[in-house]
Parts: C-alpha cells; structure tokens; sequence
C-alpha cells in the first residue's frame, strides 16, 4: 500500500475509534434527568439557605430520602451536605474516620460496606445527642416541630428538634466506654452521662413474633 493512501486511511480509522468510544462513553455516563437533577439541587439549596438564615448557630441538618436511589432503595448519594454547605449527620467517601462509621452504628445507624452509614430515616435521641437540630423529611415525625416559616422542598419540609444538645457539650473516655450491641441501651448510657438525667428515653416494648410464610411477622 503506497504512503500517500495510507495517510488517507489512518486519519479515518482513528476518527472512528474515536467515535466509538464517545458514543459508548457517552451512553455510559450520561444521564436523561439533568432538568431533575437542577430543580433538585436548586430547590435543596434555597430551603438550606433558609434554615441557615434563620438560625446562625452550628448545628447539624439531616434528612430521611436524598435525591437518588437505586432499585434496591439502596442510595451512595448521602453527600449533599457537602455539596450544598451545611453541617450533616451523614457523609460517604473512600476514607472514612472509623470512628465516625462505629458511633453511628452504636447508636442505630448501621453501618453498610465499610464506608457509610444508613440514614435514611431518623432517630431522634442519636440525633440529639448529635446535635442534629433540624430534619428534612417528607412525613410528619413525632416529637419534631414543623417550621412552617420555612418553604418545602422536593416534597420535604423543615422539622426542628427541640431536644438537640448543643455541639460545645463533651464528656470524657470512661463514659463512653463499656458500649453493647444494643443502640438503645448505648443512646441511653450516653445521654445519662452528659445530662445526668437518670431516665431511660428508650424504654422496652413488648413484641411478639409469628412465623408466616413470607418469613416472620413482628408485632410491637
């Protein structure tokens, strides 16, 4: 093959690998919810600057459901604090303090492939004790209060809770240490230790489970 019609050749081999890759890559990465994927994070953002202005303290902000789940119900899309500026409960990435991953699964947070823990749902007196101080959820949830000064987001409004500890309280080693399997009775020690409040807030409740078909029905 003479010289002059390779150099023809090779330009347009390579202009259609090229092309291939793009089009594979592009049908790999791209996404058909780029409208949705702005409403939400506008939305998000203007209902977090609301709470910001209304409250100048440092607190924490949580929320029960994040802008994308798998079809599992399985989400890794718990970094919205981050993106949009304000203190979280929740955060995943590829290094995380150990730390942070086993006093949320003390508490009821479990923790899911080493790396995060599920918080898709909220439980008040870790909360608390986190000083979590606001929670956006989509449901009414008992003890929170709804800040109806607040607008609603993506089907989620403001709720405050009342009993969060302030984030400057400390305690020392002793009182964290001897911790069991059983998140209430670690919530309970905890929150004895820093208040001196000698009341349980979680209390047992009778259950009974009933084997079915499906599996077990549990009864509270």
């Amino acid at each position: 093959m003479d010289r002059k019609r390779l150099g023809w050749i090779l330009p347009c081999v390579l202009l259609a690998e090229m092309g291939l890759n793009a089009w594979g890559l592009a049908g790999f990465y791209g996404t058909s919810g780029v409208e949705q994927y702005n409403r939400y994070m506008t939305e998000q953002g203007e209902q977090i600057r609301s709470v910001q202005t209304s409250d100048s303290d440092f607190y924490r902000i949580a929320q029960t459901s994040v802008r994308r789940y798998e079809e599992n119900g399985r989400t890794a899309a718990f970094d919205e604090g981050m993106a949009l500026g304000y203190a979280s409960n929740t955060a995943y990435h590829s290094v995380p303090d150990n730390r942070h991953l086993t006093m949320l699964d003390a508490l009821g947070y479990r923790t899911e492939a080493g790396c995060m823990n599920i918080v898709n749902t909220t439980i008040l007196p870790a909360d608390s004790l986190l000083g979590v101080k606001y929670i956006l959820s989509s449901v009414p949830v008992p003890g929170l209060t709804l800040r109806e000064d607040l607008p609603a987001a993506n089907g989620k409004r403001v709720y405050e809770n009342p009993d969060a500890f302030p984030m400057a309280f400390v305690t020392d080693a002793s009182s964290a240490t001897g911790g069991s399997s059983d998140p209430f009775q670690n919530a309970n020690a905890m929150i004895r230790a820093l208040t001196g409040v000698e009341e349980d807030v979680f209390l047992p409740a009778d259950s009974r489970n009933v084997p079915t078909e499906q599996g077990i029905s549990v009864t509270v």
